[in-house]
């Protein structure tokens, strides 16, 4: 009897401890999945954090661009030159014009400077990709003002 007592109370032991193992591993899976999932949730604000403060930094760069850019087209020098250019192109006028748009140019944020006329034909490019003729051009409150309109080229499919 006394084995029989023996061997039962080495079969609850047995029994314990699985149950005892199997409570503590699934408490440990229980632990580790919220850790993850805090983790997780963690990395996800960070990163809307980031990716809206990298969108506020792109809006700001572009408003600036857009604004040296408006400064730069309403100077009345360059105003006079594109319309010497459009009215009666010469060499010297093509000249004037590529030193006043390559001042631009080296600001190193545009990728290429074009002038066009009202039907989308490009009359000067300066480190530009003629892509032919533009299917919808701004118009223009003068026809001899500049409108110079930056653009994000899609390089790389970026």
């Amino acid at each position: 009897m006394e084995s029989d007592n023996r061997s039962q109370f080495l079969f609850f032991r047995i029994i314990a401890l699985a149950i005892l193992g199997s409570v503590l591993t699934l408490a440990a899976v229980l632990y580790l999945y919220q850790e993850e999932n805090e983790i997780l949730e963690e990395t996800r604000v960070r990163l809307a954090a980031s990716g809206e403060f990298k969108e506020h930094q792109v809006a700001t760069w572009r408003e600036g661009l857009l604004d040296a850019t408006t400064k730069f087209a309403d100077n009345a020098r360059l105003q006079n030159i594109v319309k010497d250019f459009i009215l009666h192109p010469t060499p010297g006028d093509r000249l004037r014009l590529g030193a006043w748009l390559d001042q631009l140019y080296r600001l190193k944020v545009l990728s290429g400077i074009e002038l066009f006329d009202a039907s989308g034909k490009v009359l000067f490019t300066l480190n530009g990709v003629d892509v032919g003729p533009r299917t919808s051009v701004p118009a223009a409150p003068d026809i001899f003002r500049p409108i110079l309109l930056p653009y994000l080229s899609r390089r790389n499919g970026v």
